[in-house]
């Protein structure tokens, strides 16, 4: 009988014990948050850097650079804008052309880590007409440079990979695809940001 008592208050203890630390736990989480909600968001809190790179070597060659800069005006809404320079080459035609241009771009969090992107860019290229021979041979010919819109809606997902830095997923579609649209429907894209 006395060992029974022993093991319900024992038990009895520990529950009280253990409601005590998580008690104390929730404390100091909501005080955090206070903190946080209080604590006003300094200018390097704001600004944000990123972009993203690419290259390909072989008989298709691309380089791909398209850094980025933006201003978060709330946790959830933000803006930017960047710059994006290409360079392909295909040896076996001799092929070789460049495209650059800009963007500007406007995110919202919908919620944990999932956002809503619209992006306008426009960008720079050689337009070209392409022909067949009767061996199956391709031939480009130039119809000179030309500045193409885009407007780009979709959404993506945020990795966090620190406090600042995270990993975007991006699932993009162009909304005003012409046949000089550097990219087909729907356009996946990778971008970090810190």
């Amino acid at each position: 009988m006395k060992n029974r008592i022993t093991k319900k208050l024992l038990v009895f203890m520990l529950m009280i014990f253990a409601l005590q630390q998580i008690t104390f736990a929730q404390y100091f989480e909501e005080e955090s948050i206070k903190e946080k909600k209080q604590r006003k968001w300094k200018l390097n809190e704001k600004v944000f850097f990123g972009g993203s790179l690419g290259l390909q070597f072989g008989t298709y060659t691309h380089i791909d650079i398209a850094p980025l800069i933006g201003y978060r005006f709330t946790p959830k809404f933000s803006v930017g804008g960047g710059v994006s320079y290409s360079y392909f080459r295909e040896s076996t035609t001799d092929f070789q052309s460049s495209i650059y241009g800009a963007s500007v771009f406007s995110q919202y969090v919908l919620f944990q880590g999932l956002f809503a992107h619209v992006e306008l860019e426009g960008l720079n290229l050689e337009s070209y007409s392409i022909y067949v021979d009767a061996n199956n041979n391709y031939y480009y010919e130039s119809e000179g440079r030309a500045w193409v819109g885009s407007y780009l809606l979709g959404a993506g997902f945020r990795q966090p990979i620190g406090e600042r830095a995270a990993i975007n997923y991006m699932i993009l579609w162009n909304l005003n695809e012409t046949r000089n649209s550097p990219y087909q429907n729907p356009i996946v894209r990778l971008s970090f940001n810190f």
